[in-house]
C-alpha cells in the first residue's frame, strides 16, 4: 500500500522535508541539527563549520509566514517542486518572505505554494535541490510523490 504524500500528518511532513533539506544544506557543508521542540519558532539550526555561523530555520512544506516570527532572526525553508521527482530547496529570512509576499505591511499567516514571479524573486536563496528515486504511480499537476516505504515507518505520535 502506498502512501501519498499529501496525506502525511504535519510531523511526518516536517520529518520528510527536513530530511530532504538536511541533504541539500550537507552538500554546501552546512548541517542541520534537529531540535526536539520547537525553539523560538525553529525545528532546526544550520551549522556552518566554515563560517562558524548557525541559522534558525523553520521548516515548511510550502512558503508560509506569520506575525509571531516577525523580529526572530527566523530563516524559512520549503521546498518548490519542479517535477513530479524532484524538489529545489529555499531558505529565506521570514521577514525577506513577509516582504515580498505581502509588502512591509503586518504579516498575518499566509501559506502559499510559490508562483514563478515569486520564485524568479527568490533564487538568491535557493540552496539546491533533491532528485527523489521515485516516481508516483498517479500525477495530478506537479504535486508531491508518493513516500518510499523507509519514510512511512516514521512514528506519528
Amino acid at each position: 500500500m502506498k502512501t501519498e504524500y499529501m496525506k502525511f500528518d504535519s510531523r511526518s511532513k516536517e520529518a520528510f522535508n527536513t530530511a530532504q533539506l538536511g541533504a541539500v544544506l550537507a552538500r554546501g557543508q552546512e548541517y542541520l541539527l534537529p531540535l526536539r521542540f520547537d525553539s523560538n519558532g525553529a525545528d532546526v539550526l544550520a551549522y556552518n563549520p566554515a563560517t562558524n555561523s548557525t541559522r534558525a530555520i523553520q521548516v515548511k512544506s510550502r512558503a508560509t509566514i506569520d506575525a509571531k516570527y516577525r523580529g526572530r532572526s527566523l530563516w524559512m525553508a520549503f521546498p518548490h517542486w519542479v517535477s513530479v521527482n524532484q524538489q529545489d530547496w529555499y531558505v529565506v529570512p521570514h521577514d525577506t518572505l513577509a516582504d515580498l509576499l505581502i509588502g512591509p505591511m503586518e504579516p498575518r499567516l499566509f501559506r502559499t505554494r510559490p508562483k514563478k514571479p515569486l520564485i524568479d524573486r527568490l533564487a538568491n536563496f535557493r540552496v539546491g535541490s533533491v532528485t527523489l528515486g521515485f516516481t508516483p504511480v498517479e500525477v495530478q499537476g506537479c504535486e508531491p510523490p508518493d513516500i518510499p516505504a523507509f519514510l512511512r515507518s516514521f512514528p506519528t505520535t
